[in-house]
Parts: structure tokens; C-alpha cells; sequence
């Protein structure tokens, strides 16, 4: 049995495929299976998998009876494997040649249920996120703690970690299928069940943003695809619900996750009407489960300005003040603006580290 089973998911990406698998069969770390799922694609990329595994055992093609998705292929790809670690590896990308080593070693000898690496971004479009993907850069590495702090400021990417199989198994943990951004859920659900990771500053997934993936569509705001975000926190909510962890993980949720999905969906909706959809979505959800009676008056504001789909509006003024500290301008001056338009008091304690609509601006 080999000790780690990677996913690729497989559908139209015949110009980059090849490259994808060379990276995978040269690994420097050869006790692998590399399961990749055919999800009725219309080019060649299943052909050239197919040479692949005439050539090395250790590949196992799936083939889906219908096009199902992104979620659907990792459901049957962790179905179908039978390793105790679990790596994803989206098909249009491709790893370093040590990285599989390197992260098993991460995770084994450092007794932790997760681990992350860096990651190389290569841009074929969207080179105007350059200072947005500045995250994808780990500054240290060692074992951290998986609390709020940690799952607000990291990626939620599945294909940059390396995941348990027994945890995986032992919560029926899967993605969301017909959903987009379905690593946020998998990620979020994941880490209620694990307790510290390992990070590895080493950039070791090369990561393409190309014109025809699914995220760079998502974000088009052609269409309301944004609004699968809100769909996720709720399906996040769901889970919590079901398995009797909603106390437990009730402020992360109102006063973090939920409100970050409700403003990445808004900013991503290119349309009057699909905001309006999104405002309604959230209407309903909130009026069915918030406890006005929470005391966190923050929360309490920000969830009323959902409600009353005055959430954004109010936060212009703020917002190219924020953006630009965040994009690495840290001049006293800026924060010093930031506060005194919330009327708060400049300490030492919030100069440090203080959130602005949840938007972490030190």
C-alpha cells in the first residue's frame, strides 16, 4: 500500500496536463499512488493521462459517468485511495520534485494532523493580484495551533497541504458538491477536527492563474457564481448544527466566517441584481438563525447591516484606506486616519493588531 495517495481531477486541460504528471511520476519520494479522475472532458488531457499509466503503475484512472464537478472528482478521487496521507493536485498545475518528501516529513515527524507548504504562482492573467497573492508566501516555519487567528489568515487551498486519511474517513469529512470555493468548507470543516499544523516556508506547489479555470470565471462577476460563497458558510453552519458544535464555534462563525463570505461574495457580484440575491439569501438565513441577543455588539452591527443590506456601503470611505495598508503601506499616518474615522483611540495594543470590518489591517 503506498503512503500517499494524490488527487488530480481531470477535465480540458490537455495544454498543461503533461507537465502536471511529469511533476507527480518524478517525485523524489516514490511510494505513491496518483489517482486522477476522468470527469468527461471534451479535449485530449485523459489521452495523455492514459500514456502516463501505461507507462507507471502507481497511476489509477477514474473515469466519472457525466461531468460532475470539481468537488465531485476529490469526493471519488478520496474514495478511491487507500494511502494514510492524502495530497490534491489540480491538474493545471504541478509540484516541485521534493515536495511530497517534504511534506511527509512535516507532518509525521512533527505529530500534527496538517501541513502547508508555499507556493509559486505563475501568471498567465491576473497579474494585478500579485499583492493579494503576497499570502501564498509562509514567513516561518513550525507547529501553530489551528484557532480563528490561524483559519482567518491562511489560505484555504487544498492542493498546498497534506491531509490525515483517518481524519478524513473517521468524520465522512467531503467537499460540497455543486458548490464553488469548496476548499473553504473542506478546510474549515477539516481543522474542527485537527488541533496544530506544520508550516513549511518552502514553495514547493506551482500554481498557475490562467484564464479558463473555474476560480478566474468565479471571479468574473459575469455570472452570480460569487454567491456559492454565502452557500458555502452555510453549508459550514449546517455542519456545525448537525454535530452539535455550534456553541463552540458560534462566534467564529457569526463574527468571522460568515461575514468574510458575505463580503467576498458582494465584491465579486457584478451586478445590482446579483447583490440583491445575495442580500436575500442572507436575509432569510439570518432572520432563521441569529440570536440577536448575542453580546457582541460588533457582530450584532455588521450582521444588522446584512440584514438591512446597508453591509459595504458604509465601509467605501474606509476601504482604499485598508487596502492600501494591507498592500504593505504601514505609515503612521494612514492608521492614524483609519481610527479617527471610527472615532477610536490609537494604543499600543490595537496599533499592534486590530481588525476593521474583520479585515485585519497590522
Amino acid at each position: 500500500m503506498a503512503t500517499i495517495s494524490i488527487i488530480v481531477p481531470i477535465y480540458n486541460v490537455e495544454k498543461y496536463i503533461k507537465q502536471c504528471l511529469d511533476s507527480l511520476v518524478n517525485q523524489t519520494y516514490k511510494d505513491l499512488e496518483i489517482i486522477c479522475i476522468d470527469d468527461c472532458g471534451t479535449d485530449n488531457s485523459i489521452k495523455i493521462a492514459q500514456s502516463f499509466a501505461e507507462k507507471d503503475s502507481r497511476i489509477k484512472i477514474i473515469q466519472h459517468k457525466k461531468n460532475s464537478g470539481l468537488s465531485a472528482s476529490r469526493n471519488t478521487g478520496i474514495k478511491n485511495s487507500s494511502a494514510p496521507y492524502i495530497m490534491f493536485c489540480d491538474s493545471d498545475d504541478w509540484y516541485q520534485p521534493d515536495m511530497c518528501e517534504k511534506m511527509l516529513n512535516a507532518i509525521k515527524h512533527n505529530n500534527v494532523d496538517l501541513a502547508m507548504c508555499g507556493v509559486n504562482v505563475i501568471y498567465e492573467t491576473n497579474a494585478n493580484l500579485k499583492k493579494h497573492d503576497k499570502s501564498f508566501t509562509l514567513k516561518e516555519n513550525g507547529v501553530f495551533n489551528i484557532d480563528q487567528n490561524f483559519l482567518t489568515t491562511y489560505k484555504p487551498g487544498m492542493p498546498f497541504k497534506i491531509f490525515k486519511r483517518k481524519i478524513i474517513q473517521k468524520y465522512n469529512l467531503q467537499f460540497p458538491e455543486g458548490l464553488k470555493y469548496e476548499d473553504l468548507y473542506f478546510f474549515n470543516v477539516y481543522c474542527l477536527r485537527a488541533k496544530k499544523i506544520y508550516l513549511l516556508t518552502d514553495k514547493l506547489y506551482n500554481y498557475r492563474r490562467r484564464p479558463n479555470s473555474i476560480m478566474n470565471k468565479s471571479f468574473s462577476g459575469t455570472t452570480n457564481a460569487s454567491l456559492d460563497m454565502v452557500k458555502i458558510a452555510i453549508n459550514y453552519f449546517n455542519y456545525i448544527k448537525a454535530n452539535n458544535l455550534y456553541k463552540k464555534q458560534f462566534d467564529y462563525f457569526w463574527s468571522n466566517l460568515f461575514i468574510r463570505c458575505v463580503r467576498t461574495s458582494l465584491t465579486f457580484a457584478g451586478k445590482n441584481e446579483f447583490k440583491e440575491e445575495i442580500f436575500n439569501l442572507c436575509n432569510q438565513f439570518i432572520s432563521e438563525n441569529y440570536d440577536c441577543n448575542n453580546k457582541n455588539k460588533e457582530t450584532n452591527a455588521l450582521i444588522n447591516s446584512i440584514y438591512h443590506k446597508q453591509f459595504m456601503k458604509k465601509q467605501k470611505k474606509l476601504g482604499g484606506l485598508i487596502y492600501e495598508y494591507n498592500d504593505g503601506i504601514k505609515h503612521n499616518y494612514l492608521l492614524f486616519n483609519v481610527f479617527s474615522l471610527l472615532k477610536r483611540k490609537i494604543t499600543e495594543k490595537n496599533q499592534k493588531k486590530y481588525y476593521i470590518f474583520n479585515i485585519r489591517i497590522s
